[in-house]
C-alpha cells in the first residue's frame, strides 16, 4: 500500500487508487471503493455535520488521519459491530449512537438503522461535541 516503487514513482494506494476514475461523479469518502458498497450490507448516509467534517478533514487533516477514516467507513459499511477497532455504544444524549476513535481527539459517531440495514454517519471531527 501506498509508498515508493521501482523507478522513484509513487505506488498505488488501494483505498485511493481509483478516486479520479469518473469526472463528473460526486466524491465519495471511500475513494474508488464505492463500487463495493453493493457487496456490503449497509448503505451509509451522512448528516450535513458528516458532509462538512468530511471536506475540513481533507482540507486541513493529515493523510493519515483521511486514510484511517476512509478504513473506518468501509469497515462500518461492512459490520457496524466489528470488534477490532473496537467501537463504543455512547450513552445519555448520544444514546443510540456509536462510536471509532479516528485519533485522540476524534471520533466517527454513527447511528445504525437495523430495519433499513442503514448506517447513519453523524460526525467525523468531533470528540462527542467538544
Amino acid at each position: 500500500m501506498g509508498g515508493i516503487g521501482r523507478g522513484g514513482h509513487p505506488k498505488p494506494n488501494r483505498l485511493t487508487e481509483n478516486a479520479q476514475d469518473s469526472p463528473g461523479r460526486s466524491e465519495h469518502p471511500l475513494g474508488g471503493l464505492h463500487h463495493l458498497a453493493s457487496l456490503m450490507p449497509y448503505k451509509l448516509y451522512y448528516t450535513r455535520q458528516a458532509v462538512n467534517d468530511w471536506e475540513t478533514l481533507k482540507r486541513y487533516g493529515k493523510p493519515s488521519l483521511v486514510a484511517r477514516a476512509r478504513r473506518l467507513l468501509v469497515q462500518i459499511e461492512a459490520d457496524p459491530f466489528a470488534p477490532n477497532p473496537p467501537y463504543k455504544k455512547l450513552t445519555k444524549d448520544w444514546k443510540g449512537l456509536y462510536a471509532n476513535r479516528l485519533n485522540l481527539k476524534h471520533r466517527l459517531v454513527y447511528e445504525v438503522i437495523e430495519q433499513e440495514k442503514a448506517i447513519k454517519v453523524v460526525s467525523l471531527l468531533t470528540h462527542y461535541g467538544d
